[in-house]
């Protein structure tokens, strides 16, 4: 599932959608893809709150994709499954890992963040947004049935 990056919400707006405490954002409040971008590389390198960090987030993956276009439609998490001994086996490294080993410097100033998965989700999204492409599903965010 989605997280409103997509549509150029912010990322409390965007949580308040999916937890259902408001209907859908009106389109005052989304941005336009410009615009989106520039918000988000406005972000501050200190956030003092979540669309801050969020943003500030989105920022270092976008860097990342613009240093490493081959990996903008990574999933956001690494993908795998359980082995015999139920442990996590990596079958497809995710955005996360791919910027702790290509971008070691900027992984560190993500990690700092201290992020939601549902930010990360988002971070990811909103990154993608900036290079035209699709969303990806937010890891934070389940689907039932």
């Amino acid at each position: 599932m989605v997280d409103g990056a997509d549509q150029g919400v912010k990322p409390t707006r965007a949580l308040e959608t999916i937890l259902g405490n408001s209907g859908q954002p009106a389109e005052e409040e989304k941005m336009d893809p410009v615009e989106f971008e520039q918000w988000i590389l406005a972000a501050p390198d200190r956030p003092a709150t979540y669309d801050d960090a969020a943003r500030a987030a989105a920022k270092h993956v976008l860097t990342f994709f613009r240093a490493f276009p081959q990996y903008a439609t990574a999933p956001a998490d690494a993908e795998g499954a359980l082995n015999a001994n139920d442990e996590f086996v990596m079958v497809k490294p995710g955005v996360y890992n791919l910027m702790e080993e290509y971008m070691p410097e900027t992984f560190k100033r993500l990690e700092r963040l201290e992020l939601t998965g549902f930010m990360w989700g988002y971070a990811v999204n909103a990154a993608r947004r900036c290079c035209e492409l699709p969303p990806t599903n937010n890891p934070a965010i389940l689907t039932l049935g």
